[in-house]
């Protein structure tokens, strides 16, 4: 059995028009990968595609992976799980939290991922050998994928992405959790292009660390460029000004884009532009990752 045999269909690509563009002769589009799949959505197929496929040629029993109570990672997980009849383990940070905390977490558990709370120290300890040797003792032959999928598998499925990016684009920006998603289109890019990362964690220079964990120990070379002062708080956190960002966002281009990434993303490229980050004529291309808008809450 393969992973890609499931359907999915081409994403569109979607121009945002707004002012702040026009200002400063810029050319922005939005690859619409949230409308591949209604539930596997967004960059979370590409990174799941090569991990199961090695779990089905692996004498492996289960699937078990990390993840906070608002992962996408989680949800597409599970979901995949129950479409191939795969068991599903899931250890969420949170100890306080339920299966019932949230939409995501109702998700997953709808789809028959078994969901274990751990306290955040014990979350910590999640790349530790020693701990994971102990989860393989307590669950048995399982297929251990780390947070937010990102590992090798993960990336070279994120290879794939840049195969709907036009040639004729200059840049090329995308949300940034765990980083797999950058590292693996950053691979692909060509001379004439950059890339863009906007870190949605309160953690300077993680995803720079990212960066070099999945290459190999190279910095980051003069095309890649990674801003972390747009996480607006921290993960899944959420405040007014983004909200009325979104609302603006929604009125102009027809969808609302999810709090946790994609908005960030969106706010820092408007922002960005502001600040003359692009040349004039940059043919610029933000990468809707997917993922579901969370539970309004104001921080």
């Amino acid at each position: 059995m393969q992973y890609d045999t499931i359907r999915i269909k081409t994403p569109p690509l979607q121009e945002w028009k707004n002012e702040v563009f026009d200002i400063h002769q810029l050319s922005v589009y939005i690859l619409r990968l949230d409308l591949i799949h209604p539930e596997i959505n967004g960059n979370k197929y590409f990174k799941l595609k090569y991990n199961l496929n090695e779990f089905f040629n692996s004498e492996k029993e289960a699937i078990l992976t990390f993840g906070g109570a608002y992962s996408n990672h989680i949800r597409a997980t599970a979901f995949a799980g129950k479409l191939y009849g795969i068991r599903t383990i899931g250890l969420i940070r949170g100890e306080e939290l339920r299966t019932d905390s949230n939409e995501i977490l109702q998700s997953a558990s709808a789809s028959g991922m078994e969901l274990k709370f751990i306290s955040r120290s014990e979350y910590r300890k999640i790349d530790n050998s020693g701990f994971l040797t102990q989860l393989e003792s307590e669950f048995g032959k399982i297929l251990i994928l780390p947070e937010g999928g990102s590992n090798e598998n993960a990336i070279l499925g994120a290879e794939e992405i840049y195969n709907f990016i036009p040639d004729n684009i200059n840049w090329i920006c995308v949300s940034c959790g765990t980083g797999g998603t950058l590292a693996g289109i950053g691979r692909r890019i060509k001379a004439h292009q950059k890339i863009l990362g906007v870190n949605v964690l309160n953690a300077d220079n993680y995803i720079a660390k990212q960066w070099m964990k999945f290459n190999s120990g190279e910095i980051l070379p003069g095309n890649v460029s990674i801003f972390d002062e747009f996480h607006f708080g921290g993960y899944a956190k959420d405040s007014r000004e983004l909200t009325n960002f979104c609302d603006g966002f929604e009125y102009e281009n027809n969808f609302r884009p999810d709090e946790i990434y994609n908005a960030k993303l969106f706010f820092a490229v408007q922002t960005l532009a502001v600040r003359k980050k692009f040349e004039p004529k940059s043919k610029i291309l933000c990468i809707n990752t997917g993922g579901f808008p969370k539970e309004r809450k104001i921080i």
